[in-house]
């Protein structure tokens, strides 16, 4: 893919499995893309992450991989109502930025 995405409204998300333990983790958060220069290749965006700092801690504290879902929307509230809902005590970890 080749292209940029437009600045506007933006819900990442990561949910994960922890096979040891047997739950199901994850997090998500709402960020907003901008039109701000990045020269570089494929398919790319420049996101504003409220708590950025403290979203990489816990990414990094809690193991998480470094790649996420994203959508051009606010939702991150739709989904973590769900998760908490279908996975209940096993869904942990959720940070919303």
């Amino acid at each position: 893919m080749e292209g940029r995405a437009p600045a506007g409204p933006l819900t990442f998300a990561r949910f994960t499995t922890d096979d040891a333990h047997g739950v199901i983790r994850g997090y998500v958060g709402n960020a907003t893309t901008t039109n701000d220069e990045l020269k570089t290749f494929g398919h790319r965006a420049v996101a504003e992450v409220p708590r950025l700092q403290e979203l990489l801690r816990y990414v990094c504290l809690q193991g998480f991989e470094h790649h996420v879902a994203v959508n051009a929307s606010h939702t991150a509230d739709v989904l973590q109502k769900p998760a908490g809902d279908i996975w209940g005590g096993r869904f942990t970890g959720i940070l919303k930025s």
